[in-house]
């Protein structure tokens, strides 16, 4: 089979390179399984220079094609058009190649080639445009209370031309077939389970995200507070984003510095090296799509706290392979946080089960034997279709 993913709309380069992201992650992973595996696989995106794919990606099995398109400057205004301007550069790109299937992953750049005739998948993996996400839009940035609905028109219109369409966890399953679209199925994120290891334990908790509101980090802060003059050990956030600022003033107004760390995003491969050495993996987001650093930590063989939310409650067993919180709950969070570190045994039982977890339901491996079985579904049916009319 001929298979084109298409990518979001990030120029890609040595600031910015292709497979850091966890959408980039996706997309390399599978369509490099399904290279693998004999099929003529295309990744359409923005690659810009020589030196723009992350540590570790491959481009011998895999063609990579860069659309040239204008980038409009404005932060959220031009953006968006200069994605839907990439988007009808792909659109003739796709034209000419003449694919069997297409995997949308992003509402704005999937929008022109949503239109054309060719089986099409379209993932979830941004839920911006739902209703239930919507007060989070609206908080981020005043904007989106406009946007929000553009956003909502485009997306609905994608998944309207979609084939079919993946959520990536039951309740966005749920929310599509109570909207109207019968044509969805649940698909996890994957990872490559080899390249994670339990290296050793060097004492500390990690978070590693966005640092915005949606994210928790205050309750994570908060829940450290409780416990940090208790234990030897230390907290390390890694990302970046609209709150580092106030995290960083509510750690220095409670004189913790030198016990809270923050660094700024990181390579694949470093992240992988501090999940190895973390103690405990704590994610305490209001909400999540899927939480792909989930598998991650778990995959590291380490014992994993997250919120009980959809995404982390799709994955985590609770007490078994992983500890579920209520979300915002300090109290609750502290108390997890605590019998991870105090009790060695644990965090080795959890992290031996969350391991297995992985291995055996989120591999690339795995997952990509899904999505191949989808579109030759898709393709028998379209040639039933051609054959009917």
């Amino acid at each position: 089979m001929k298979i084109v993913f298409i990518c979001q709309s990030a120029s890609h380069s040595k600031t910015r390179p292709f497979g850091r992201g966890g959408t980039d992650s996706q997309i390399y992973g599978l369509s490099s399984k399904m290279a693998m595996q004999g099929h003529d696989i295309y990744v359409l995106g923005k690659f810009n220079g020589d030196d723009w794919k992350d540590d570790g990606i491959l481009t011998d099995h895999i063609k990579f094609i860069n659309i040239k398109s204008p980038y409009l400057k404005d932060a959220i205004i031009g953006e968006t058009f200069s994605a839907l301007l990439l988007s009808y550069q792909m659109r003739k790109a796709i034209k000419k190649n003449k694919p069997d299937v297409l995997v949308l992953s992003s509402r704005f750049t999937a929008y022109f080639p949503s239109k054309l005739k060719i089986p099409k998948i379209f993932v979830t993996h941004n839920p911006d445009a739902m209703e239930f996400f919507k007060n989070f839009s609206v908080e981020s940035h005043w904007f989106n209370n406009i946007y929000y609905y553009f956003k909502k028109y485009i997306e609905e219109r994608v998944m309207h031309n979609s084939n079919m369409i993946v959520a990536l966890n039951k309740d966005i399953q749920n929310y599509l077939n109570e909207n109207g679209h019968s044509n969805v199925c649940i698909i996890p994120n994957a990872i490559d389970v080899n390249k994670y290891k339990n290296e050793t334990d060097k004492n500390f908790i990690l978070y590693a995200g966005g640092f915005r509101k949606v994210k928790g980090l205050e309750c994570l802060l908060e829940a450290f507070l409780n416990l940090w003059q208790n234990y030897n050990t230390d907290l390390v956030l890694i990302g970046s984003g609209p709150e580092e600022e106030k995290l960083k003033n509510i750690v220095h107004s409670k004189g913790i510095e030198d016990r809270v760390h923050f660094l700024p995003l990181v390579s694949n491969s470093k992240l992988r090296e501090y999940l190895s050495k973390c103690s405990i993996f704590v994610l305490p987001s209001f909400f999540e799509t899927f939480g792909i650093v989930t598998i991650e930590a778990m995959a590291s063989s380490k014992p994993i706290i997250a919120t009980n939310i959809p995404g982390p409650q799709d994955i985590i067993t609770h007490g078994f392979d992983g500890f579920l919180f209520e979300k915002g709950n300090v109290d609750d969070l502290t108390k997890y946080m605590d019998l991870c570190i105090s009790n060695k045994n644990i965090r080795e039982e959890i992290g031996v089960n969350a391991k297995y977890t992985v291995e055996t339901s989120y591999t690339f491996d795995i997952i990509s034997t899904k999505y191949i079985e989808m579109c030759k579904l898709l393709i028998m049916n379209m040639e039933k279709y051609r054959g009917n009319s």
